[in-house]
């Protein structure tokens, strides 16, 4: 894909279009294709990090070493999928630079849980990569009102069962010097739902 396609669909992505319409006004087959693709850039792309460069990133999986520039805000969308809520539950994250190129985008199944608790399990998998890589400046976006205003402290967190996960992201968030917590609709989150899809339906890289 070259680069002004991945612009371009990128942002038909974050401005309004579902992702498989987006991915079939750049010519692709299949939203599967478009979303590998995105998840997947050249090597280069990443040789901006400043330890080294963390190679290429495999569809659904991201580099161990941050494939962000120095000094950069580092912005991650992630989504949570339960079929049957509460049934077969996943996440799905996607790490992108502030002007929207996309890095790398990984899912994961987590066994039956609601559709919350699922939204939990991915912001917390967006926040311990964001750590890991050592990045100081984040900004957090999800298209859970709940769990987004819960973890700014807009709301409180009245579910016994979600309190142990919001403690646990409430944690990750000391970690950082600069956080931004923001809510974005679903149609603009659509790559971190399609990898959270990906992974319920074995797509993924185990």
């Amino acid at each position: 894909m070259s680069t002004g396609d991945r612009k371009r669909l990128v942002k038909e992505l974050t401005n309004g279009p579902d992702f498989a319409r987006a991915a079939k006004a750049a010519g692709y087959e299949s939203a599967d294709e478009a979303a590998k693709d995105l998840a997947a850039p050249k090597a280069k792309r990443a040789s901006r990090a400043s330890q080294g460069d963390p190679g290429e990133a495999l569809p659904g999986r991201c580099p161990d070493k941050s494939p962000y520039p120095p000094h950069s805000t580092a912005v991650a969308h992630s989504d949570g999928a339960s079929r049957g809520n509460p049934g077969p539950a996943s996440y799905g994250c996607v790490y992108l630079t502030e002007d929207g190129a996309v890095l790398c985008a990984e899912g994961a199944v987590i066994g039956n849980a609601t559709n919350n608790i699922a939204e939990y399990r991915g912001a917390i998998a967006a926040l311990t990569r964001l750590r890991d890589w050592g990045e100081s400046k984040i900004i957090l976006r999800l298209d859970s009102q709940l769990i987004a205003r819960q973890l700014d402290g807009s709301y409180k967190v009245k579910h016994e069962g979600l309190k142990p996960l919001h403690a646990q992201a409430k944690s990750l968030l000391t970690h950082f010097d600069s956080v931004k917590i923001e809510y974005h609709p679903r149609k603009q989150n659509a790559l971190a739902d399609h990898f959270a899809n990906l992974a319920l339906d074995g797509k993924l890289p185990s």
